[in-house]
């Protein structure tokens, strides 16, 4: 009996001090948690700290052609957590991706963009006002790239760790070509900034690599040797603990080749006129709704002048012109003998017809470029899709014979009269000597 009471009253005890560890176990973790990021004005701290990274985004433009309207846009979503094996580390699947700010602004719908706008290529190695660098190749094309931040210091990270992100890129930009892959990884490095009794995360740094990784960062550091960079727009030297057989990247790179489509005039034929003004009605269909398209009028008038061979009164030949909500275009030109039309920059894939009024001539068109083009009796051309550089050439004749069988009929006629007016006057000659000698 007292074994009984002296088991259970060591039991009480045992509980009371397993419920006091418990309680004091509870009240540790509750105070373990740590107080967020370190704090700063910059994005990068005194610290160490680096609270955004910079997304690039590379366009590849044909040298020669305009900087392109472009809307990019970028969605983030948390990457997939990794367990850390014996060679790798573990990864934090990406907590509040919607608190990334692109630039100064959080995500829209979880979305960010980057946008291009319309202008002529500016000089190598300048920044345009709306933050787009220029830089040339060596191959026929120049490189537009635009970067924005993103910040990641709202994120609401608990623990040091590796968390990880997926950017997801996407586009419908008529005539841009979007990255082969369209998926970045990012890592952010997230570490301890304890300092003394004030628990503190800080973001070491960040690493982005092509596509959507699957696998942690290797625990062996990565050296140069062997090492493969992202093709093409920048050179990124490999340094740290990476994902072992990933592409580092720094952003996406699109490409974008527009077309310029160019139609001629020749006048044939000894009863043609190289004064005469002839008129052409451009159709696009399948462009960029607002889109503005130039025209190198170089080769043209501006403003063409009525002559005697033509019957148009008031003609005039637009430098630029807009298309419309619907995407498609209508435009007149006027061109004579030796002149032509240059439309700028057309996307890849851009539907056009041109339709001319040859009037009394005899019209024939041959197209040379983009073999696609069909030609219709030569006095128009149509091509469902534009995929290269194009030239199309109108040629009207009018020729005539002259009519020389009016002039061979009445020669004999005209023989007879000179032989007649001959006679007479031989005549008259002897007659006046024959009076003479008389005399």
């Amino acid at each position: 009996m007292k074994k009984t009471k002296l088991l259970s009253a060591a039991a009480a005890v045992i509980m009371a001090v397993s419920m006091m560890s418990a309680v004091s176990m509870n009240a540790w973790a509750a105070n373990s948690g740590y107080g967020g990021l370190v704090e700063g004005v910059s994005d990068t701290n005194q610290d160490g700290s680096v609270n955004t990274t910079e997304l690039k985004k590379s366009l590849v433009i044909r040298d020669g052609a305009k900087i392109p309207d472009a809307t990019f846009t970028f969605n983030v979503t948390p990457g997939a957590a990794v367990s850390a094996t014996e060679s790798t580390f573990a990864v934090i699947k990406g907590v509040n991706p919607e608190k990334i700010k692109f630039g100064e602004e959080e995500q829209a719908d979880g979305n960010g963009t980057i946008k291009y706008e319309m202008q002529d290529k500016p000089a190598e190695g300048t920044t345009t006002d709306d933050g787009v660098t220029i830089a040339d190749t060596s191959d026929g094309y120049y490189i537009a790239t635009k970067s924005v931040k993103l910040d990641f210091s709202q994120c609401g990270f608990t623990e040091p760790g590796i968390y990880r992100y997926i950017i997801t890129e996407t586009g419908t930009n008529a005539g841009i070509k979007n990255d082969i892959n369209n998926t970045r990884t990012v890592d952010v490095y997230v570490e301890d900034a304890t300092t003394g009794t004030d628990k503190k995360l800080k973001i070491a740094g960040y690493v982005m690599y092509v596509g959507t990784l699957t696998t942690g960062p290797s625990k062996t550091v990565t050296s140069a040797e062997g090492f493969t960079a992202e093709d093409g727009v920048n050179t990124i030297t490999p340094s740290g603990n990476l994902v072992s057989d990933a592409t580092k990247s720094v952003g996406f790179k699109n490409v974008y080749l527009p077309h310029d489509l160019t139609f001629c005039k020749q006048v044939t034929g000894n009863q043609g006129s190289k004064d005469k003004y002839f008129k052409f009605t451009l159709n696009i269909s399948g462009a960029v709704p607002g889109r503005v398209f130039y025209v190198d009028l170089s080769d043209a008038d501006a403003t063409p002048i009525k002559n005697a061979a033509t019957k148009y009164s008031s003609m005039s030949n637009p430098s630029t012109f807009t298309v419309g909500e619907d995407g498609t275009a209508e435009v007149v030109f006027y061109i004579q003998d030796g002149q032509r039309i240059v439309i700028k920059d057309i996307a890849d894939g851009t539907a056009y017809a041109i339709t001319e009024d040859s009037e009394d001539y005899q019209a024939t068109a041959e197209i040379v470029g983009d073999n696609d083009g069909t030609e219709n009796n030569g006095v128009s051309v149509e091509d469902i899709g534009l995929t290269q550089d194009t030239t199309v050439t109108f040629t009207n004749d009018r020729s005539g014979v002259l009519p020389t069988g009016i002039l061979v009929s009445i020669a004999p006629a005209a023989i007879i009269g000179i032989a007649v007016i001959g006679g007479i006057v031989f005549l008259v000659v002897k007659n006046k000597r024959r009076e003479a000698e008389e005399d």
